[in-house]
């Protein structure tokens, strides 16, 4: 299976999971979880949650941020992969002054 992302639609997510601002995602979702393509504007953020039933890889393509891992304040900047395991909590946060984009994986266990 392939995916093209450019032909999912956008979806304006304000307050995604209790954060800051909005989120700008891509979403495919089915039964074995979901893919999101996300753009987080500057003082954005993803808001802290706990993963139960499923996990989350996160690769960032651009921006600048910090990720809350289980309450450690972690940098994350290009190249930077984050891994939430199911049980754990974790949160990003858009620090810098561009977007940060983020491709996640989020599989059912």
């Amino acid at each position: 299976m392939t995916l093209d992302y450019k032909d999912i639609p956008v979806q304006i997510k304000p307050h995604f999971k209790g954060g800051e601002g909005e989120i700008h995602a891509r979403i495919t979702e089915d039964e074995h979880g979901k893919i999101m393509h996300g753009t987080l504007p500057p003082g954005s953020s993803i808001g802290l949650h706990t993963h139960e039933g499923n996990y989350e890889v996160i690769y960032i393509l651009s921006g600048a941020g910090v990720c809350i891992d289980d309450g450690a304040e972690l940098p994350v900047a290009p190249g930077t992969v984050h891994l939430c395991l199911p049980g754990h909590s974790h949160s990003i946060i858009n620090t810098g002054d561009q977007p940060l984009v983020l491709f996640a994986v989020i599989p059912n266990v």
